[in-house]
């Protein structure tokens, strides 16, 4: 999957403009945006890969929406509810 799609993705669906969202390496080591605006951090997976997902995979997970074939989500730091 192209980069630039998964930008694209993240623009469509959160209106953060492209120039606004800085490439970072996620928690699991994956590719994520971060927002120069708010700090929010997107990740971007596939409609199928994120079909895919158990309920329980999903959970610590903020789904925003759908851009062509592309889910775009924020994952919740799960440790944040033990401090």
């Amino acid at each position: 999957m192209a980069l630039e799609a998964e930008k694209a993705a993240v623009v469509a669906v959160t209106g953060v403009p492209a120039e606004m969202l800085e490439q970072s390496e996620g928690y699991d080591g994956s590719i994520v945006f971060v927002s120069g605006l708010t700090g929010k951090r997107y990740s971007v997976a596939s409609v199928s890969e994120v079909a895919a997902w158990t309920d329980e995979e999903k959970q610590d997970m903020q789904m925003f929406g759908e851009h062509e074939g592309l889910c775009v989500y924020e994952l919740k730091a799960w440790w944040g509810s033990l401090l």
